[in-house]
């Protein structure tokens, strides 16, 4: 570990790495060998095969943006609604298609979580796998471009184009705890002895103010494009994510960016300890900023031995989105995928308002009109969203129909 250095101000990118020592798990799954109880099989290939078209799209676009600039990319019809002129007579306008950064891919579709221009936030409880998720993520975006073996967790990211570079910036671990995260991330990355000499890492930890110094990478002319920002510990950035005025600026300021720059952030956010909301609920007016101009949030939980992926406020996802999930191999010493999982069913409350239990009283003993009989415990347990033992536990008169079919 001792020919690692992490860059100081003046440096562009890391120096050093660790040989790929480890057998890789991808390879094996190849042979259909399964690895610390986690099952590759036919879905793993439809997946690579998925991932492997979309990076040839990227290319193709990155390739006629190159060639003749950015309005040769694909183009997409959409109304302006920004401008009054165009939204009154209803013409459409043009604008490029904006190429998928982070996605992930059910029924065959690869659902964008984030784009050119836009923000991507992971939020967990502290030590809930949200370095380890993004670690993922920096992986794919610095793989070589078709090398669909590189496990990230089960997400698509897009290989940062030639030319280009990818920021990595680490807010809260100790000098030692990033580097040997780099490191990870590195071997993660398939690059064995190679030097990817695009990804630009950098420890912040003492650093006072962070968010300038970001700023200075970002538009050093001296160094190549973005093609993504990674962001460990979004909060530290600022003075306080309990100030407004504050949470409200950094959020503007960072989306301004991106679309400056034409290039993807993905951030992470502590979410509130036990007591203090539920799942994804993220500490502060930062998070709840974030929340609003995010394009996509996904929330870590920790189950069983399994870390469990939410998508809870994403815009282009469908509904019925099952759970992603990933495990650590003690194997490869690092977070592999475990594939998705259906939702469990949330409980239904048990305890009823006072007034819900007055209405209840009165439709018990009154006509249903569409059924034109009296409303039945079942009937009105779907009504309430409670189960038929709370229905039945509400008192009425003697002559009520106790019916519950």
């Amino acid at each position: 570990m001792n020919n690692f250095q992490t860059p100081n101000n003046d440096d562009t990118n890391i120096s050093g790495y660790i040989p790929n020592t480890q057998p890789n798990v991808d390879n094996l799954a190849k042979n259909g060998v399964t690895v610390d109880n986690v099952d590759f099989s036919v879905e793993t290939a439809m997946m690579h095969a998925a991932f492997a078209a979309a990076d040839s799209a990227l290319a193709i676009t990155t390739a006629a943006v190159n060639q003749t600039g950015p309005r040769a990319a694909p183009k997409v019809d959409f109304y302006d609604i920004d401008n009054d002129d165009r939204k009154k007579s209803g013409k459409r306008i043009h604008r490029p298609i904006k190429t998928i950064l982070v996605g992930v891919l059910f029924n065959g579709v690869i659902y964008p979580l984030d784009k050119s221009g836009g923000i991507m936030m992971i939020s967990a409880k502290a030590k809930g796998g949200k370095t380890g998720c993004l670690g993922a993520l920096v992986a794919g975006a610095i793989r070589r471009a078709g090398d669909e073996n590189v496990d990230c967790l089960g997400f698509y990211v897009a290989p940062c184009p030639f030319g280009k570079r990818v920021i990595h910036i680490d807010t809260e671990q100790s000098e030692e705890d990033h580097e040997d995260g780099v490191y990870s991330i590195v071997e993660r990355a398939n690059y064995g002895d190679d030097h990817p000499e695009h990804l630009h890492t950098y420890d912040f930890t003492s650093i006072h103010d962070r968010f300038l110094a970001l700023e200075q990478r970002l538009f050093n002319p001296k160094l190549p494009p973005v093609h993504m920002i990674f962001v460990d510990g979004i909060a530290d950035m600022v003075g306080s994510v309990n100030d407004e005025d504050t949470a409200v600026s950094v959020c503007e300021k960072i989306i301004e960016w991106c679309k400056q720059l034409d290039c993807g952030m993905v951030v992470v956010l502590h979410e509130n300890q036990k007591g203090l909301g539920g799942a994804g609920v993220t500490r502060g007016w930062l998070g709840s900023q974030l929340e609003r101009k995010a394009y996509s949030h996904i929330s870590i939980s920790y189950n069983n031995d399994e870390y469990v992926i939410d998508f809870i406020n994403c815009r282009k996802t469908p509904r019925n989105l099952p759970q992603l999930t990933f495990v650590f191999s003690d194997l490869l010493k690092r977070f592999v995928s475990n594939g998705f999982r259906e939702k469990k069913a949330v409980g239904k409350p048990r305890s009823l308002t006072d007034i819900q239990i007055e209405e209840i009283k009165v439709l018990r003993q009154t006509i249903n009109q569409n059924t034109q009989k009296k409303w039945t415990v079942a009937q009105l347990a779907l009504v309430y969203d409670v189960s038929t033992g709370t229905i039945s536990g509400v008192s009425v008169t003697k002559d009520d129909d106790s019916d519950t079919d």
